[in-house]
């Protein structure tokens, strides 16, 4: 196991968060999968990790889950839908744009969808998966890492015409398509204790 990671699962237990490791993806997607009962519902962010590095979504859809997830829809009225079911659904799955060593979850979003999602008290349970390259030393490192990696590889995935997305780093934009919207922090479990962080030993996402 990498450094890092027993020392991000230390903090995040201490912290009160559900956490387990596993040595490559096959094995989180399996576990994930065999935890998920088909009479459940559940919710996606939009998240590279959660979706196409892991098949886990289209797993389910094969399967016949019940699932919210806005980017199989384009208008307005059926993202709108997605985005409250997802809210409300049993089991919500996404990853996480960075985590401290000292076990902090540091989320960064356009629309916000997914930080409500991930704090919502209405799920059962909350998966957030993560390879280890999310893994940063503190709460600057996780800002610098997302706006100067994820933010622009997604504005760039999205096709936003955003400055970052054409020099690979955050201008503190004024775009309409700006993706650096809210910030959320979680510093600990919530009341719930809702929230199951799977690391995986694999880099996977932005």
């Amino acid at each position: 196991m990498d450094g890092n990671i027993a020392i991000v699962m230390e903090s995040l237990e201490k912290n009160g968060f559900k956490v387990e490791f596993f040595e490559n993806r096959e094995d989180m997607k399996n576990r994930i999968l065999s935890e998920i009962d088909l009479s459940e519902t559940v919710g996606f962010g939009g998240s590279v990790s959660a979706t196409k590095d892991t098949g886990i979504y289209s797993k389910l859809k094969e399967r016949g889950n019940r699932i919210f997830y806005h980017s199989t829809v384009k208008t307005p009225e059926e993202k709108d839908a997605m985005f409250r079911g997802a809210v409300l659904s049993d089991v919500y799955i996404t990853s996480v744009n960075a985590i401290t060593l000292s076990g902090e979850l540091v989320n960064i979003d356009a629309t916000g969808n997914r930080l409500a999602a991930m704090l919502s008290p209405t799920h059962d349970r909350v998966y957030v998966i993560a390879g280890k390259n999310k893994i940063v030393k503190n709460y600057e490192a996780a800002l610098l890492r997302i706006k100067n990696i994820v933010a622009p590889k997604n504005s760039e995935r999205l096709g936003f015409n955003n400055p970052c997305a054409k020099i690979g780093k955050c201008m503190d934009c004024k775009s309409d398509k700006r993706i650096c919207n809210a910030t959320l922090v979680q510093n600990r479990q919530m009341f719930f204790g809702n929230t199951i962080i799977y690391l995986v030993n694999e880099s996977m996402g932005y």
